[in-house]
């Protein structure tokens, strides 16, 4: 026979296992609910984490870039610097080379066809003519013949300026033209064309 005590002792197992069961299905709710959050929080940190990586890639390249520009632009400057220093290095040589050249016996020749080449395109008229003090001291006497051979043309004989290497400019009194036959002008012809040489054989 079931007692009042036993009937208790049911119903109270009954209670505790309801109860039981209703927070095991809330605690896995919870325990899905915890999960699904995790899941999302993950997910978010992933996206971020890709984000910052994908952030910190382009900036890392963008001043790997940077740097290189910079690099190739220096050494750009330093290969100008040095082409130009090459350059004016050549220049001062073919100078050199050509007042070694105004002190042998070609340069007279060459000297003497400058004045009368020059002086075939000439007017009859006044003229200045700029040499060198040494060329007129060393050529007078051949100068003076070949100018006396262009009558109606009369010439005039200065010095020309310190930097002056050799060869001759020729100037009417009035300053309206000139005829440049003096090697600074072949100087400044060859400066092309040095330029070019120097560029294709440092490529």
């Amino acid at each position: 026979m079931t007692t009042i005590e036993d009937k208790i002792k049911m119903f109270s197992k009954i209670v505790n296992d309801k109860i039981q069961e209703e927070c095991e299905k809330e605690f896995q709710v919870f325990e899905n609910e915890k999960e699904k959050i995790l899941n999302e929080v993950l997910k978010k940190l992933e996206i971020k984490e890709k984000q910052a990586l994908d952030e910190a890639f382009k900036r890392a390249n963008f001043r790997a870039n940077e740097l290189l520009a910079k690099e190739k632009l220096e050494k750009q400057r330093a290969l100008l610097s040095l082409k130009k220093q090459l350059f004016n290095e050549l220049l001062e040589e073919v100078c050199e080379r050509l007042k070694k050249y105004t002190e042998g016996e070609e340069y007279k020749e060459y000297l003497i066809y400058s004045i009368k080449a020059s002086v075939d395109e000439l007017e009859k008229g006044h003229y200045v003519v700029f040499m060198k003090s040494d060329d007129i001291e060393k050529y007078s006497k051949d100068i003076k013949e070949n100018f006396d051979a262009f009558n109606g043309k009369n010439f005039e004989i200065r010095e020309a300026e310190k930097e002056f290497i050799g060869g001759i400019i020729i100037e009417d009194k009035e300053c309206r033209f000139r005829i440049d036959n003096s090697l600074n002008s072949r100087l400044q012809q060859l400066k092309p064309y040095i330029g070019e040489e120097l560029m294709e054989r440092l490529g």
